[in-house]
């Protein structure tokens, strides 16, 4: 229907071009990924990574029965700051809360729980060759500063990469960070251009605009804001 997350559908729509590489960090159904492949055409790949073993049959058959175009590969992982086993915790009453951390996922109570794989990009960008990437959407219930905290070296080697990425206080806290840590993980893989999602996008910094951040947060009403994050040339 064109309703989910609408913000980031736009962006996506205006970054995208053909033959880009993009990387979706908790893909859920494939909404996004199947945008991006139909976006980027025939030369383009997407690499979906979605944890879940509820949703990842799903999301094969999805991309399975959907030919957009594009080369999709599906990811059967977490992304986080290290490489190992986690334990996921489905969502509810929403498969799209699912979320390492609990307290981030248990909207109606705990839900489910499973031990999944997790890695890092770093350390899947390096066993893939490291392959150009162009764009990254990051999606992932509170556990954005861990995985960003392991992309450094991905984003060091694609200077030009653009990342879409949510801001949620509330998941965030969840796992024990917080605007603070979030901002610096960012400055860290040398994202220093940031905007609110738009249309249009609106450029911010912290701490300075921390007080708008959070007015449109409220605005929403959702709990979160979506980020469109560029690297500067310094």
């Amino acid at each position: 229907m064109g309703m989910h997350d609408r913000d980031v559908a736009a962006l996506i729509r205006h970054l995208v071009r053909p033959n880009m590489s993009v990387v979706d960090v908790g893909a859920h159904l494939g909404y996004f990924t199947l945008l991006c492949a139909r976006l980027g055409g025939a030369a383009s790949t997407v690499w979906a990574f979605e944890p879940s073993s509820a949703l990842l049959p799903i999301l094969r058959r999805n991309v399975a029965e959907n030919d957009v175009g594009g080369e999709i590969h599906v990811v059967p992982s977490a992304v986080g700051d290290s490489v190992g086993a986690v334990t996921l915790f489905a969502g509810t009453p929403d498969s799209m809360l699912s979320s390492v951390h609990r307290a981030s996922a248990a909207g109606d109570g705990p839900g489910p729980r499973e031990t999944v794989a997790c890695t890092t990009l770093d350390a899947w960008a390096e066993q893939s060759l490291w392959p150009r990437v162009d764009l990254v959407k990051i999606d992932i219930e509170g556990h954005e500063v861990a995985a960003l905290a392991g992309m450094r070296e991905l984003s060091r080697r694609n200077p030009g990469l653009v990342l879409i990425i949510e801001l949620n206080e509330r998941t965030l806290a969840a796992a024990g960070e917080s605007i603070d840590s979030f901002w610096a993980a960012l400055a860290a893989c040398g994202f220093d251009d940031v905007s609110l999602a738009g249309p249009p996008p609106r450029p911010v910094t912290f701490p300075q605009d921390r007080d708008a951040i959070r007015r449109e947060i409220r605005r929403q009403g959702n709990g979160r804001v979506n980020l469109m994050c560029l690297r500067g040339l310094g």
